[in-house]
């Protein structure tokens, strides 16, 4: 072996420990390149000791969120609800003054006034005690003549009574249908007195 075949040989374990080293160097530039990218997004991600967030605080807010978005929405459902139930309402309401009649005919017999009374008339009007729609008139040979209407008010109903009986076709006036009331009889019964009520 000559000089030449052990200077090979050095220069061969030189290349080798240049790869080696080649080889080191790039792992190294390589694990330095992630530590970078690992160090940024560490820094960038998270808030650093100078921005604390806390976490209560989070949850505090976002609970006022959902406890606004919930009352928000519970009001709209109450709403909706109530606006079906007044639609289902009106609905049956006019449906049971359909059934009742379109055309309805009460009575409203007035008391004695004052003159009446001085004279001691006596009234003429008769009424049975288990009907709200039937009355007599009391003739002058004794005979009782019988006369049916949709609802009879005795001499003692108050106005109240008589909203009572009206108010269903009031309402479904309201709700968008012809209605017509009106007061028929002789001058002097209280056909005024029955739609005005007391001055």
């Amino acid at each position: 072996m000559g000089e030449n075949d052990v200077s090979q040989d050095q220069r061969l374990l030189v290349s080798q420990e240049i790869d080696e080293l080649s080889s080191k160097t790039q792992t190294l530039k390589g694990n330095s390149i992630l530590y970078n990218e690992v160090k940024s997004i560490n820094t960038n991600s998270f808030p650093g000791p100078e921005v604390q967030v806390n976490p209560l605080l989070f949850f505090g807010i976002e609970y006022e969120n959902l406890k606004k978005k919930y009352l928000e929405e519970s009001t709209l459902m109450k709403k909706r609800v109530h606006l079906e139930e007044c639609l289902e309402w009106k609905r049956l309401c006019n449906e049971v003054i359909e059934l009742k009649g379109n055309i309805r005919v009460f009575c409203r017999c007035r008391p004695l006034n004052q003159d009446e009374i001085a004279n001691e008339s006596a009234s003429i009007v008769d009424f049975e005690s288990s009907r709200d729609n039937e009355l007599q008139i009391i003739c002058s040979d004794s005979s009782k003549k019988q006369f049916k209407f949709d609802h009879v008010f005795r001499p003692g109903s108050d106005q109240e009574a008589v909203f009572a009986q009206t108010s269903p076709i009031v309402t479904s006036m309201l709700d968008g249908y012809n209605v017509c009331i009106f007061a028929y009889g002789q001058t002097g019964t209280g056909k005024t007195f029955t739609m005005e009520g007391d001055p």
